[in-house]
């Protein structure tokens, strides 16, 4: 169960702030409601059911759990799916299951196919395009939350860690190499 005033990520509405459990009768049933107040966005309410809220909220990852995460990216698999169906299913699992994990690793399968098509003076696919950003936005608020930085700067600060992974994957190739 959660408090009046922590933070926690709702499925639907991202980053949000329980302003109040209060009781409230929508048509059916008096219920008891977590009251949610998105951070990012419109300052929209959003009411869940406590008695149903562990198939919409989770806590908001720390600040340890986000840099483990971002320390994992070079275990990350980024080998491209070449058939589009397969791609596009391994897609929306990790679109719909929302785990910050599956989207990360979507992120950096993505944006290294992206960069070497860029190299080729090729574009990305449009499916895959829009896969990207969904995946982005999905990541977005809750990286910005545990870091204190603006949501606008959290896509560029993925980019730099996947460069920054890269850059040592292709030092450390060339150093085997030279052995």
């Amino acid at each position: 169960m959660y408090n009046v005033n922590e933070y926690i990520v709702c499925q639907s509405a991202g980053i949000c702030r329980i302003v109040e459990i209060c009781r409230k009768d929508f048509g059916d049933v008096e219920r008891e409601y977590y009251v949610l107040q998105s951070v990012y966005g419109n300052g929209m309410r959003v009411y869940i059911p406590t008695d149903q809220f562990e198939k919409v909220l989770r806590p908001v990852m720390s600040k340890d759990e986000l840099m483990a995460l971002v320390d994992g990216i070079p275990d990350m698999d980024s080998e491209w799916i070449p058939d589009d169906s397969t791609r596009k299913a391994k897609y929306q699992d990790a679109l719909q299951n929302k785990t910050q994990p599956e989207l990360l690793s979507m992120i950096k399968l993505i944006h290294t196919r992206k960069a070497d098509l860029e190299s080729k003076g090729k574009r990305l696919p449009y499916s895959d395009a829009e896969a990207l950003k969904e995946a982005e936005k999905l990541l977005t608020n809750e990286f910005a939350f545990v870091l204190d930085i603006e949501p606008e700067e959290v896509v560029p600060y993925i980019v730099r860690q996947f460069e920054a992974c890269s850059e040592s994957e292709t030092e450390s190739d060339s150093e085997s190499e030279e052995s």
